[in-house]
């Protein structure tokens, strides 16, 4: 069973503390702070062994170097998934593709990291 992480932006931070997964209750608990964003991790960590979270941003790579692209992982009917990666799906293949990818960024702190040159 992988474990189920979170965390959490409030406009000045990004905290995992304080947000606990009650297993007794099944619901979060999650201190009160109005217009938090919460963030769960996709499961899978990056080549550098960072846990990915929804709203992060990837650098991907085909494996060759060949192409890089950067996106947002989101998570939408019921899985995590690329935003704009088109028919290829990074998160599709097993976490396989985890080796080709890396954490640069976050669209709360780095937004600027998905604008296009």
């Amino acid at each position: 069973m992988r474990e189920i992480k979170f965390r959490a932006w409030d406009g000045i931070r990004m905290s995992n503390s304080g947000i606990m997964f009650n297993t007794s209750t099944g619901h979060l608990d999650i201190p009160k702070v109005q217009d938090m964003y919460l963030m769960q991790t996709a499961g899978i960590k990056d080549k550098n062994g960072t846990d990915n979270y929804e709203g992060d941003i990837l650098l991907w790579s085909d494996g060759y170097k060949q192409n890089e692209f950067k996106d947002e992982a989101i998570f939408e009917n019921g899985r995590f998934r690329g935003k704009k990666t088109g028919g290829f799906d990074p998160f599709d293949s097993g976490g396989a593709t985890t080796f080709y990818c890396k954490v640069i960024g976050n669209i709360y702190k780095n937004p600027e990291l998905l604008k296009a040159k």
